[in-house]
């Protein structure tokens, strides 16, 4: 072999191991993070987090495939992007549907309730709450402009992300029109946390304002027993009077606690 071709060949080798070399401390910090673990599959090196990646992919899954291939899980993920070092975005997106019960219940939930839960730090509960408020409009709208949206568990899902995560009692009221659209909602009272004033009269006045034909009214509880008391049953009679001296219907009142409602209505009290 020509002297020229051996040194050539020598140093081809060396160059390769150096370029090895190189690149094994780039790629140990990734291992080092738990994300990519290899491991043998049909005989070809795979690493487990590329298999989890390829399982879950839900924004393409939501290009490609729909919103109904998305489980709430996945959407949260979608949402919340990243999740904090060490922790999957996946597990803290089914951390907080198991503490607040539902998709909903995240979307509805209080500030210091989420900022509880690992991963959600003010950027991230400032993105849920701005969700939950926006899905709140959103639905607000639909039920200005059809008819068909006003079903009691529209109205009531509508109540939970408005007032459910309040942490101070709020007496809030919905003008319909003889159609059953909605025309206003607004917060009529703010009380403490056991009490809020409430001027029936008052309302009866802004529900003339508005032309509204009926009304439905709604308040939470920030203990989270959604039960009604005495006091919320003598107001409502007291209410439904009031609003039938100016033919404006009562047709619900709704009481929110934690992740649960009362409709009078329902209840066979209206």
């Amino acid at each position: 072999m020509d002297p020229q071709d051996t040194i050539g060949t020598a140093f081809g080798a060396e160059q390769g191991r150096r370029d090895h070399a190189a690149s094994e401390p780039a790629r140990a910090p990734l291992l080092a993070r738990g994300g990519l673990r290899p491991r043998a599959r049909r005989g070809r090196a795979t690493f487990a987090g590329f298999d989890r990646v390829r399982a879950d992919l839900p924004r393409e899954r939501l290009a490609t495939q729909g919103p109904e291939a998305l489980t709430d899980a996945q959407l949260l993920a979608i949402f919340l992007g990243t999740g904090p070092a060490g922790t999957d975005v996946f597990e803290v997106a089914e951390t907080l549907l198991r503490r607040f019960g539902s998709l909903r219940g995240v979307l509805s939930a209080a500030p210091a309730a989420l900022r509880q839960v690992h991963g959600i730090g003010p950027a991230k509960m400032s993105l849920l709450r701005a969700i939950g408020i926006a899905a709140q409009r959103a639905l607000a709208d639909e039920m200005r402009t059809s008819q068909a949206s006003m079903t009691p568990e529209t109205i009531q899902s509508f109540m939970k992300l408005w007032i459910g995560s309040r942490p101070h009692e709020v007496f809030v009221c919905i003008y319909l029109d003889a159609r059953h659209r909605m025309l206003h909602y607004e917060e009529c009272s703010r009380g403490g946390l056991t009490r809020t004033a409430v001027h029936p009269r008052e309302l009866a006045r802004n529900a003339l304002d508005w032309n509204a034909a009926s009304v439905i009214v709604g308040h939470n509880h920030p203990s989270g027993d959604a039960e009604p008391s005495p006091s919320d049953r003598e107001l409502t009679r007291e209410l439904a009077r009031t609003f039938e001296t100016i033919e404006v219907t009562l047709l619900d009142h709704i009481v929110v606690g934690a992740g649960s409602v009362v409709s009078f209505h329902e209840r066979g009290w209206l």
